[in-house]
């Protein structure tokens, strides 16, 4: 409800709204507090190439097509 101008007060329902806003900040603000930090990709050495593999290392690869 607009009062005079600028000011506003909110009505009771807008109020419960807000409050409940508020809770749910709150417990996001302690679920995230107990979560890992996030990954940022810093320092991992992604643009290496992977180590190449010898023939006896490899999984021998499956035929689909045979399976057919």
């Amino acid at each position: 409800m607009l009062l005079r101008r600028g000011v506003c007060r909110p009505s009771q329902r807008e109020a419960q709204d807000a409050e409940m806003l508020r809770e749910l900040a709150r417990e996001a603000v302690e679920v995230l507090k107990h979560c890992p930090a996030p990954d940022t990709f810093l320092g991992r050495k992604t643009q290496e190439p992977f180590p190449k593999e010898t023939r006896e290392q490899r999984r021998p690869q499956l035929n689909l097509r045979a399976l057919s």
